[in-house]
């Protein structure tokens, strides 16, 4: 595979693993315990934040821009989880109920 195609094969297979994401966010959802966790990730010279979110079996990585609280919400969900959320006590994590 030449460099100049990589992009392009990369977000196809972003394409082909969409449908399988979801159904690993309903997983965390329903998981007894949950460990979630937020890095600052540099990407050519600009701050982002690798966040993880992590039962015993399955792990999920979300690379955004910001460290706010809509990112845990996006994965988790409003609802009231089933289990126990496990942090180091960032506010972000706060709207999780």
């Amino acid at each position: 595979m030449s460099v100049r195609h990589a992009p392009a094969r990369a977000h196809r297979l972003a394409d082909l693993v969409a449908p399988g994401l979801k159904g690993l966010e309903q997983g965390l959802r329903i998981a007894a315990v949950i460990f979630a966790d937020e890095t600052v990730w540099r990407n050519d010279g600009d701050n982002g934040y690798a966040w993880m979110f992590r039962t015993c079996d399955s792990v999920l990585y979300r690379f955004c821009d910001t460290r706010a609280g809509e990112v845990p919400k996006s994965v988790l969900g409003t609802d009231p989880l089933r289990g126990v959320l496990v942090t180091d006590r960032y506010s972000g994590y706060n709207g999780i109920l």
